[in-house]
């Protein structure tokens, strides 16, 4: 997906520059990647209804922010959470998913992944 160039906060820019963000360097991304860039990542994770709009509006597919939040069946697709676990070896990312996913309100332990 496609990150911006600059990494500025999207919240904080004005409607002109943050259009310039959400757009400048896309058409870049998907020639050298020879694909579509369909998603998109908030930079620093942050993001607000106004910056959410604007992705929508520049035709992406859905948004990922930095907020560690399990998906749901009718979440809005301009917000979905991104959990990092950070750098862990993959023992220990196991383990710490395994303990993430249980004290989340997740039916059977399972997140559910659509497809837009």
């Amino acid at each position: 997906g496609f990150h911006t160039l600059d990494h500025l906060i999207l919240p904080t820019l004005d409607d002109a520059a943050m259009k310039t963000a959400v757009t400048h360097g896309r058409h870049q991304l998907a020639e050298a990647a020879r694909t579509n860039v369909r998603f998109f990542a908030y930079p620093h994770g942050r993001t607000d209804t106004r910056s959410a709009r604007v992705v929508r509006d520049a035709g992406f597919d859905a948004a990922f922010t930095g907020r560690p939040r399990a998906v749901r069946r009718r979440h809005e697709r301009y917000a979905i959470g991104r959990w990092e676990p950070g750098p862990l070896c993959v023992d220990d990312l196991l383990v710490k998913l395994t303990t993430y996913l249980h004290r989340r309100d997740v039916p059977n332990g399972v997140l559910r992944w659509s497809a837009w």
